[in-house]
């Protein structure tokens, strides 16, 4: 399952709501069960898929607005990310890192997350697998644009309080990939 995002930056948002029911309505209520693990409901994907669809949502208004606290606001004081190296970075780090790289960007071109997979850890807690990639043009350093891809698969905790699901705890990134156009992917 796809949510696909406008291809350039100034583009209006389309409801990311019509576009994930449309998927969801070509690949049938099936397809949703066979991706998750057991004791995962096709309920429990539908909802998870509209947080991750949120989040994906979100940072497109990001990247359009450059405002890079609505990814990581100020209030997410405790908010964090395990890099795949095991180590948290802090919010501070992380939006001072995303504010530079969207300084840089020039145009997005592709920002597509997907959920791959649901394993429920408890009746009320899962891990929400999803994979990320995100094609950009960059403005290098002698004015040059270059064409940066990248891809990365994320782990998210899941917590179904009062039988709503909700992201909770840091985000883990697995396997990041990054490479310029012309290059081969690592």
């Amino acid at each position: 399952m796809v949510l696909g995002l406008p291809q350039r930056l100034g583009r209006p948002l389309p409801d990311m709501r019509t576009a994930f029911f449309a998927v969801l309505a070509c690949a049938g209520p099936g397809a949703l069960v066979a991706q998750s693990a057991a004791g995962a409901t096709t309920a429990d994907s539908v909802a998870i898929v509209a947080i991750i669809d949120r989040l994906t949502a979100t940072a497109r208004r990001a990247w359009e607005t450059r405002d890079a606290r609505l990814m990581i606001p100020d209030t997410a004081a405790g908010a964090a990310v395990r890099n795949p190296q095991g180590q948290m970075v802090s919010s501070a780090d992380l939006r001072a890192d995303l504010r530079r790289r969207m300084d840089l960007t020039t145009r997005v071109d592709t920002m597509i997350e997907r959920l791959d997979s649901v394993r429920m850890v408890h009746r009320d807690t899962a891990l929400a697998y999803s994979s990320q990639r995100f094609v950009r043009l960059v403005r290098m350093p002698d004015g040059a644009q270059r064409r940066r891809f990248s891809t990365v698969a994320h782990e998210r905790t899941m917590v179904r309080r009062s039988n709503r699901w909700a992201d909770s705890g840091p985000v883990r990134e697995i396997a990041p990939r990054a490479w310029w156009e012309g290059e081969t992917p690592p």
